[in-house]
């Protein structure tokens, strides 16, 4: 990250930091998970896997998934529940977008939560994270189950990350690199994906 830009508002400092880790979250899950490995690297992490403790593995795997599903669907909360201010995307766009961008910005935040995906983060964070709803648990097998939660696979989870850096970014003029953790080693594989998707869909 570049050491010349100026310090960001705390507040926003805060939000920068928070995608960032929410990132990390995405790129250990897919270590994790064994998804888009090569099939030989692939083999030899589940023989590893396998040989070393396949539920310390199950278990890291679920707290990281956890972690960003609640940090994912907090950012994505309203400026304000009940009187009270919470650090959000909207709240950043309320008091740090330019006039000319808000209206914008706001139609962007509005879209990405009327999603699927967000509505499935919302969704399992209320019922399943924040509270262990009785039927929603009754009622499912798995927090991954599909036909309960669509929209939440690591891709769609990825893909909604880059839109919240894209809206954060316009909100603070940094490069949309700057919102990944500094020693996460992943970043540049995250980016040129999200980059080559956005380009396509352009």
């Amino acid at each position: 990250m570049s050491g010349t830009r100026a310090p960001l508002p705390t507040e926003l400092e805060m939000l920068r930091r928070e995608i960032a880790w929410l990132g990390v979250y995405v790129w250990e899950l897919q270590e994790l998970e064994q998804l888009d490995m090569p099939s030989e690297r692939r083999e030899r992490a589940l023989r590893i896997r396998q040989a070393a403790a396949p539920m310390f593995f199950n278990f890291v795997s679920s707290v990281f998934r956890d972690a960003l599903i609640q940090g994912l669907a907090n950012i994505l909360d309203p400026a304000s529940t009940g009187g009270h201010v919470n650090l959000t995307l909207e709240w950043a766009i309320q008091n740090h977008a330019g006039p000319a961008d808000k209206a914008r910005l706001i139609d962007h935040l509005n879209a990405i939560r009327a999603a699927q995906t967000c509505e499935s983060i919302r969704k399992s964070r209320n019922k399943m994270l924040s509270h262990t709803d009785y039927d929603t648990i009754k009622n499912y097998d798995s927090i991954n189950a599909a036909a309960d939660f669509p929209g939440m696979r690591l891709d769609d989870l990825r893909t909604l990350i880059w839109e919240i850096v894209t809206i954060l970014s316009a909100v603070t003029g940094l490069e949309k690199c700057e919102f990944c953790h500094e020693d996460w080693r992943g970043v540049h594989d995250l980016f040129a994906v999200l980059e080559s998707k956005g380009s396509k869909s352009a």
